[in-house]
């Protein structure tokens, strides 16, 4: 189905992403919550709308990232380690990893590395 909005409507320093969000919060809350992780270091904001994605996605898949980089649970463990809860990001990590239909995209190569040092690092603690 073609959108109603076009992508490049979408800014965040003003308030269409959440008009977007209101008209088709299936198309663009996955986005708005990758745009506030990666441009605005609204981690709370940004994993508030990632758990209101699994929520309206009824545990089907919830995607990828505004740019298609990273799972949306991905990106959720990145706002989590952001905020000091390495333990909560460490077990977003591994559930979305051990998911059989997870693509591990070439920026999770990079993400798992992070990831084995984070718990080695947490393990000695």
């Amino acid at each position: 189905m073609e959108s109603r909005i076009s992508r490049q409507v979408i800014s965040l320093n003003g308030k269409n992403i959440d008009r977007a969000v209101e008209l088709e919060p299936m198309e663009y809350l996955g986005i708005r919550a990758s745009l506030k992780c990666k441009f605005v270091a609204d981690y709370e904001g940004a994993i508030n709308d990632i758990e209101a994605c699994n929520k309206l996605f009824k545990g089907n898949d919830i995607g990828y990232s505004n740019d298609g980089t990273y799972h949306l649970n991905m990106v959720k463990g990145l706002c989590l380690k952001a905020l000091g809860r390495i333990n909560e990001a460490i077990d977003i990590w591994e559930y979305q990893l051990a998911k059989d239909d997870h693509f591990l995209g070439k920026y999770d190569y990079l993400l798992l590395e992070y990831f084995t040092i984070m718990t080695v690092n947490t393990k000695k603690q």
